[in-house]
Parts: structure tokens; C-alpha cells; sequence
């Protein structure tokens, strides 16, 4: 796989103080122990305690994030309480910005803003249920456990890493307001038990400093040393799952899948970095990334590459053999059988921006649904590798002069192109448009007390004909099935288009798109994008 450099801000660590004057979405998560109240440092290069949990579970988060914990788009409220004689992280509450609401099994695409205890948002235990919560805390012989309740608590199980607090509420003891309140207390948490729980004062680190080696005999300086060294490790980790991408062939054409928080390859783990060789925990850290192979409509793992390093951006692969017994007890290339989901694989090529940044510029989009390692559906966009990116089921005009109205998720899904001066509108406008997909209502049961949004691109050519419809908005599992129903619908719509305009007024090819929202299978405040 290529390496690709990325430019960007160094991984910091935002002082709480500036955190609390942020905006909602930057407010670090709380967590109570002992009497007091603690604040987790953000980090923007690693997921957050909940974010962990979506990771290995497999289920779609409600929360809209993106590759930093400032804009998670949730505040989690935990608390560290003693169960069968280990401390234990139990998640309390939930308090979710911009999430998406669920109706039944699926969420929908609009949010709202609320305080929740986690099962509101059905958060259990990803793991397989036992009688009773044993854990194994050698980490390479995990005892799966069941997910303990406390109340409205759950037990935080399925998380394992290395956690910074600082105390923002007054201790009750002078002595501990000193030394508590100007350190941070790093914690190490074994699948929701904590291990380690280790206090570094600002003394503490200036000794650090002045000292080349710590004398063995202070075992209280080795130990501080050693888990703020482990806290590096864990987030270097996660760092490296998003600066690369896993390669995929496909026909001749290698391309990537799209970026995730954890590289596919993990699935053999699932998603459990503690379990694999490379975890962060031991002596060689690193994530797995997969070469994978689509052929006859099945995904196949190819070879798998570790990648690591000691500091930011400082990282290198190297590959994996069938000889590393220890590592991969399975010969390879394997049919992913562990793959199951929708999937997007980008194809395209490295360039240079005008910055001099290196990034990969995307011309084919393969959209996938994978059950068991064995593709069932396959979409592109644009359609094909044989066709050109503006070409379509109706007559172009002009092909050296294609407009498109202005919308982030059209842009992805056919590229960028020239605003025009008037947008595509419907015969009638929109009145007549909602009056006819309000009488056509969707008879499906599964869409009984389900709310969602759907956005359709299409093209309108300068006759004001219609062609290449396109589902563009993002949905996983039955959401994407329904919204290629709704397309079904959308596609019979009767009458023409008045084409868009230039600046000379004169009719030009334009992409557009229609949005519109599906309640229990009703059509309703449906539009399209305007210039």
C-alpha cells in the first residue's frame, strides 16, 4: 500500500479550560470516582469511550462524528464503581448533540438534542454473554463477560485504553487539592476494569525532565514514566488507523476503502486491538491493514500489513507471512467471511494539491453490500469504469459544458462541476411536484413508524429530459434499501424539466437532485436545489 503523507495539526492536547469555552460538541466527557468530579482530556487523533463501543460492536452510531473528538457529537457522563472486587467504568448518561433519532431498528437522518441513560440508545455489551462477569485481565486471554447493570448504568465492558483525567471539582481534602488538582490521573482500563490508576503532578514531570535515566530505586517515578508512555503508545495506535487506507483490486484497477476509525483487517480480532499481537499494551504496537481482492462478487484478504512507529506521523508498514503462525494461524489469500455491511471503495490516484499537500483524488466510487464476505449489490458512481463521469442515460448537449447545482453530497457522487446561473425546476414548481408524490404513498410494512430523509441526483439536459437517477444520500442496512425504493418512486415523476441557464441565459446539461422526507411510507416537504 501507498503511503500517503498527511499535513495537518500536530496531535495536542486542548487544555480543559479552552475546551469549556467551546462550543457543546468540544465539552470533554465527565467521570466521577471517588466522591469527586473528573473531566477527560480530548484527544483528536483517538475515538472516545463510547465511540469504542460502536467500533467493535458493529452497530451503526447515532451520533454524527467525524475523524476528531471535538465535533463527536456527544458528551458521555461515566462514574468508576466497585463490582465483584474490581473498580469498574459504568456509562450513566448520554447527552447527544446533532444524533439521529431512532424508529424502530433503523436511525434517521434528522436529529435532535438530548439527555438519555444508555438504553434509550440500546448500548450493551458487544460481547457474547457468560453466567457470570468473570474477567481475565491478561489481556491475551479475555474472558468474554456480560454486561452488568447498575440502575440506569451499564458496565463500560467493551472498552480498553488509557484514560487523562483532571479533577474540576474542589477535593475535599487541602493536601489533595495540591497535588490532585495540578496533575493528571492517568487510568488504564482492561475491558471496563481498571489496572492502573497512577497521579502525575507537574513536579513529577519536571524530574522527568532533568533526569537522563530514573534511578531504579525510585519506583514511583518508573511507574509514572511508564504509563504516560503507554498512554502514548494507545494514542499513536489510533492515530495510525486513520493515516492510511486499505488497498483494494478490483479488474485490474486498485483502489481503497473508504476510511473507517478501525481498518477492516481488525474484524479477524474483532475490532478488539487489546487481542492482537500488536496492541498497544505490549513491547510492538501497531493496527493491521488489509490488501484485499474483489473477484466473481466476493471480497477476499490478500496479505495484511502492521503498521508502526514511536512518534506522530512516524510510522512504517511491514508486511505479514503466512509464516507468522502466532499472528494469522490461516493461510491467506481468505474469503472475508467476516465482512458483512455496506461498504464504499474509492478508486483514483495520488496528486498534489495547490498547497503542495499530498492527497487522493477520487474519480470512481464502488458502493457495496457485503453479507458474509460475499457481495449482493453493487453500485457506481459514476456507473461504470467504461464510462465517462458526466455521461448518462440521456443525450448530453454538451459534455465540455456540464453545471451542477451546488450540494456537498452531489459533489460526491458525481464530481464538481460549474454552478449555473438558474437551476433545473420542475413544470409547475414545487406545488405541483409535492402534490403528485403525496398521493404516492409506499405500501411496505417495514416502513410502518419510520422516519428518514432521501436525497435523489439526476440529470436535466438542456431539452429538460431526465436520466441517471441516483440515490446520494447515506444510509446503512434497510435505510439503504428503502431509499432505493423511494428512487423507484421519484423516477415516474410525469411532465419535463425547464433546464438550467448559463449566464447568457442560454439552456444548459445540469445535474440536480431531490430531497424529501418518508413518514410511515407517506412522501412529504419534498425540493431540490435552487441557485
Amino acid at each position: 500500500m501507498k503511503r500517503i503523507l498527511l499535513i495537518g495539526l500536530l496531535a495536542i492536547v486542548m487544555p480543559i479550560s479552552r475546551l469549556a469555552a467551546a462550543n457543546n460538541d468540544q465539552i470533554p466527557d465527565t467521570i466521577y470516582w471517588n466522591g469527586e468530579k473528573y473531566v477527560l482530556y480530548i484527544a483528536w487523533d483517538v475515538p472516545s469511550v463510547l465511540e469504542t463501543y460502536y467500533i467493535q460492536s458493529g452497530e451503526q452510531s447515532p451520533f454524527t462524528t467525524w475523524k476528531t473528538n471535538l465535533t463527536r457529537g456527544h458528551i458521555a457522563y461515566y462514574q468508576f464503581n466497585e463490582f465483584n472486587g474490581k473498580v469498574m467504568l459504568l456509562l450513566d448518561s448520554v447527552e447527544a448533540k446533532n444524533f439521529k433519532t431512532r424508529m424502530g431498528n433503523l436511525w434517521t437522518e434528522g436529529g435532535i438534542d438530548t439527555t438519555a441513560v444508555p438504553a434509550y440508545f440500546k448500548i450493551g455489551s458487544p460481547f457474547e454473554e457468560t453466567l457470570s462477569p468473570v474477567i481475565d485481565l491478561n489481556p491475551t486471554n479475555i474472558t468474554k463477560v456480560h454486561t452488568m447493570q447498575m440502575g440506569n448504568s451499564v458496565a463500560a465492558d467493551w472498552f480498553s485504553g488509557v484514560l487523562m483525567l483532571q479533577l474540576v471539582a474542589p477535593p475535599k481534602s487541602p493536601k489533595a487539592k495540591t497535588e490532585e488538582a495540578k496533575g493528571i490521573r492517568y487510568i488504564e482500563v482492561v475491558r471496563g476494569c481498571m489496572v492502573r490508576n497512577v497521579l502525575v503532578t507537574e513536579n513529577d514531570k519536571k524530574q522527568m525532565k532533568k533526569l537522563e535515566e530514573i534511578p531504579a530505586d525510585n519506583e514511583s517515578l518508573i511507574a509514572k514514566k511508564a504509563i504516560m508512555d503507554t498512554y502514548k503508545d494507545y494514542r499513536n495506535y489510533y492515530l495510525r488507523c486513520t493515516m492510511d487506507a486499505e488497498e483494494v483490486l478490483f479488474d485490474g484497477h486498485v483502489g481503497r476503502f473508504e476510511q473507517g476509525e478501525m481498518p477492516l483487517a481488525m474484524g479477524l480480532w474483532d475490532n478488539q486491538p487489546i487481542v492482537t499481537p500488536y496492541s498497544w499494551i505490549r513491547d510492538t504496537c501497531g493496527p493491521m491493514f488489509g490488501h484485499w481482492l474483489i473477484r466473481n462478487d466476493s471480497i477476499f484478504l490478500t496479505s495484511i500489513d502492521v503498521h508502526v512507529g514511536s512518534e506522530y506521523y512516524d510510522y512504517e508498514a511491514f508486511p505479514l507471512h503466512n509464516t507468522a503462525i502466532f499472528v494469522m494461524p490461516w493461510k491467506l489469500p481468505m474469503l472475508a467471511t467476516w465482512l458483512s455491511g455496506d461498504y464504499a471503495v474509492l478508486y483514483g490516484a495520488v496528486d498534489s494539491n495547490s498547497f503542495s499537500v499530498q492527497t487522493y483524488m477520487v474519480y470512481k466510487t464502488q458502493k457495496i453490500r457485503v453479507k458474509d464476505g460475499v457481495i449482493t449489490r453493487t453500485d457506481w458512481s459514476p456507473r461504470s469504469f467504461e464510462e465517462d463521469a458526466v455521461q448518462t442515460t440521456v443525450s448530453i448537449c454538451n459534455t465540455a459544458e456540464v453545471y451542477s447545482v451546488e450540494d456537498d453530497q452531489l459533489v460526491e457522487a458525481v464530481g464538481k462541476f460549474k454552478s449555473p446561473k438558474k437551476a433545473p425546476t420542475y413544470e409547475g414548481g414545487l406545488p405541483m411536484l409535492r402534490n403528485y408524490l403525496a398521493n404516492k404513498k409506499i405500501q411496505d410494512e417495514r416502513m410502518k413508524d419510520r422516519i428518514f430523509r432521501v436525497k435523489i441526483a439526476f440529470m436535466v439536459n438542456c431539452q429538460g429530459e431526465v436520466g441517471n437517477w441516483q440515490v446520494i444520500s447515506k444510509g446503512k442496512g434497510e435505510l439503504f434499501e428503502f431509499a432505493n425504493i423511494v428512487e423507484g418512486v421519484v423516477k415516474t415523476l410525469p411532465g419535463k424539466w425547464e433546464p438550467a441557464k448559463d449566464k447568457k441565459g442560454k439552456p444548459v446539461d445540469c445535474w440536480q437532485y431531490i430531497v424529501l422526507t418518508v413518514k410511515s411510507g407517506s412522501l412529504t416537504n419534498c425540493a431540490y436545489g435552487e441557485e
